[in-house]
């Protein structure tokens, strides 16, 4: 593929994720020029991997309440959730022809519960509206004045506009090895070590699996670092399996766990009826323990220690990335190069299980892909 430097596209997307795309389809959708880079055979692989293979896009409530279930960087998505979170995510899909069915926990999913047809929907918008896809790895970035050159295996482009949507380090095998952060570091910002996040966690006193396959649910946890301090108390469900402990429950409280925090101890509070409703299988194993605590008459309750996180290739998502406090909350544009904006996993910014990941990953989408859009057109 030859050089491009006849032409110079409004906005260069590199990366075809959930963020990515959703980018590259609002700006197209207004009549800008798009041309995404992506080095995978398909677009948007992860989308499959989601919700079980069921695609949980976004979860009911208003912004406030959802970045309440996003640690540590939930109020820098204050604008974006109040310009595009799950109503106007809906209405997205539902002019894609797909319809969205909310489930008992206020979780949405493709009516079909197939997430192959939101990644396929979404490849089809994107020719639909003209936006062109090149199947090519990103090897660099650099600025000069007017326009950005990428530098791709297969030939330059040069943009006005630059989207860095290149995913975390989670899933490798969808293309997602951490080039966003080498682009990044190029413009001088900071990138906050990475790490596996929404993991189960490990422990010595499960190794013999015994409990593997136990569910439980209304379980109130709290979490001490080795330090003492709590840094998680919640309740929900939560899974043993052959090495530890998982669930919803677990998968959460590993995002406020970084891996110096480790070992910790974990503290279940049981329901009162726990005698009666949890698996005959849990009462044998902590049958002493269980038996204690009754005598006492106190809340009842079971703690062990967890050693580590489970790696990479359990993560649902990365902690880490680029810092949000050198990004624009109104337009996610770097606040140190002009023009070059990210979104989506890239970001220091990730949220709990229900649809929160994804949801962010389409609204900081949204935001740059209108952004672009105002400055060639006022909408």
């Amino acid at each position: 593929m030859p050089d491009n430097n006849d032409n110079v596209y409004d906005l260069v997307v590199v990366g075809g994720g959930p963020a990515g795309m959703m980018a590259a389809i609002t700006a197209a959708q207004h009549g800008v020029s798009v041309l995404m880079i992506d080095k995978n055979s398909m677009l948007g692989k992860k989308l499959l991997l989601t919700g079980g293979g069921r695609c949980n896009l976004t979860h009911a409530g208003t912004p406030e309440e959802l970045i309440e279930h996003i640690p540590y960087s939930g109020k820098c998505l204050f604008k974006a959730f109040h310009r595009f979170h799950s109503p106007e995510l809906i209405a997205f899909f539902e002019q894609l022809g797909v319809s969205l069915v909310e489930d008992a926990n206020g979780k949405y999913f493709p009516v079909s519960q197939q997430a192959r047809e939101i990644q396929v929907v979404m490849t089809r918008a994107l020719k639909i509206y003209g936006v062109e896809v090149v199947r090519s790895k990103v090897l660099n970035l650099d600025k000069t004045p007017g326009y950005y050159t990428i530098h791709s295996a297969d030939g330059n482009f040069r943009a006005k506009h630059v989207l860095i949507s290149t995913g975390g380090s989670t899933y490798p095998g969808t293309g997602s090895s951490g080039d966003g952060y080498k682009f990044a570091g190029l413009f001088g910002h900071t990138i906050y070590p990475v790490e596996p996040g929404l993991v189960p966690l490990e422990s010595p006193f499960l190794a013999s699996g015994e409990l593997a396959g136990i569910s439980l649910q209304r379980v109130g946890l709290q979490c001490f670092t080795h330090s003492g301090k709590l840094k998680f108390s919640h309740k929900g469900e939560m899974l043993f399996t052959h090495d530890g402990v998982s669930g919803p429950l677990i998968l959460d409280a590993s995002l406020y766990l970084l891996e110096y925090d480790f070992p910790v101890e974990l503290v279940f509070t049981l329901p009162k009826d726990y005698a009666t409703t949890f698996p005959k299988r849990f009462l044998q194993f902590f049958a002493t323990t269980l038996a204690e605590q009754e005598k006492i008459g106190s809340d009842i309750s079971i703690r062990f220690r967890c050693t580590q996180k489970k790696g990479w290739d359990h993560a649902m998502i990365t902690l880490g990335g680029v810092s949000m406090q050198e990004i624009d909350p109104q337009t996610f544009e770097s606040k140190l190069a002009p023009g070059l904006f990210f979104a989506g996993e890239v970001l220091d910014c990730h949220g709990k299980t229900g649809g929160y990941n994804l949801q962010i990953a389409f609204s900081t989408g949204y935001m740059v892909g209108e952004t672009v859009a105002k400055r060639k057109t006022p909408l």
